[in-house]
């Protein structure tokens, strides 16, 4: 006995679609800034000595996001300080304290960054503190 079922037919069908995607890469060097203008204020005591350097303004990179401060001093074993400026932020004062036997050579950097990529280059500033 064979059973016939009425319904609709079954339809096979098959689509293909290509589409071509452009890619584009490209690159981008975070540069350094070309300039930093600073006032320093060295004070040395029996015990220890305070550099507080005080930026009074610095050439903003393009397409930076943020930068950071660091100021350390050759010689010593003390963590470097390190401060987070704002994309428009140009102004910051930053202060590290050592002791006095250390050898009184700061070095300041400022670096750009651009989201969470970072420049490989900063500008760099050498104060002595005696």
């Amino acid at each position: 006995m064979t059973a016939l079922i009425g319904g609709p037919a079954l339809a096979q069908a098959s689509f293909i679609n290509t589409a071509n995607a452009v890619a584009t890469v490209g690159t981008y060097d975070i540069p350094a800034s070309a300039s930093m203008s600073t006032s320093v204020d060295c004070t040395k005591r029996a015990n220890e000595r305070t550099m507080t350097i005080t930026i009074t303004g610095f050439a903003r990179v393009d397409k930076a996001t943020s930068y950071t401060l660091t100021l350390s001093e050759s010689g010593t074993n003390s963590a470097p300080t390190t401060m987070n400026l704002t994309a428009t932020q140009t102004t910051a004062t930053i202060r590290q304290t050592t002791t006095p036997s250390a050898s009184g050579r700061f070095t300041l950097n400022l670096t750009a960054r651009v989201g969470t990529w970072v420049s490989n280059t900063s500008l760099t500033q050498t104060l002595t503190c005696p």
